[in-house]
């Protein structure tokens, strides 16, 4: 990533260039929680590209309201449009994952009471977990084109802390899960 006010170079990506196959697995493993990084990382890029006075954490934290900028600046980005138009509707996208984010939080805290079978109600929250991925899809391949034509010697962004930590409080939460459910059982 360039540092602060520094213009890009030819290994520097235009915005977080990551695996597609990594950019779902982690979101769906983490459930949803990779989103926010996803969100905080490209935020950082922004910052650090156009020297803005902003902050990437609480803009990741409070994602729901600055997705639609960030889909929007990569949407618009005079740098990328050299290269290829994006096709995909920043608003759009940007309203589905914030309906089925607050959708998919309210279900998984209420959707147990209409579904009693755990198997329907588990289903039911990994559906709405793989909706809510895929409105990020059309970013980050859009994402990944430009930085495959435009910066050809860019590496992808490497395994990080970040991805770990989000790995282990997954893990933390599927045993907290289990053990809630063998203890009302």
């Amino acid at each position: 990533m360039p540092a602060l006010g520094i213009s890009t170079t030819e290994t520097d990506p235009f915005y977080l260039y990551i695996p597609m196959r990594r950019f779902i697995l982690m979101s769906f493993f983490t459930f949803g929680l990779y989103q926010t990084y996803w969100i905080y990382k490209n935020w950082q890029y922004v910052k650090n590209r156009d020297n803005l006075n902003i902050h990437p954490f609480w803009r990741a934290m409070f994602g729901i309201f600055f997705c639609d900028s960030l889909f929007k600046k990569i949407h618009e980005d005079p740098l990328l449009q050299q290269y290829r138009y994006a096709a995909f509707n920043p608003t759009g996208l940007a309203v589905g994952w914030i309906l089925f984010s607050i959708g998919g939080n309210l279900f998984s805290r209420f959707g147990d009471i209409i579904f009693t079978n755990p198997l329907v109600y588990l289903g039911i929250v990994l559906l709405l977990l793989a909706i809510q991925i895929w409105f990020f899809v059309p970013v980050q391949q859009y994402i990944n084109e430009i930085n495959e034509q435009g910066k050809p010697s860019a590496p992808y962004y490497p395994w990080s802390a970040g991805h770990f930590v989000l790995l282990g409080i997954s893990v933390v939460i599927i045993i907290v899960g289990l053990a809630a459910a063998a203890y009302t059982m």
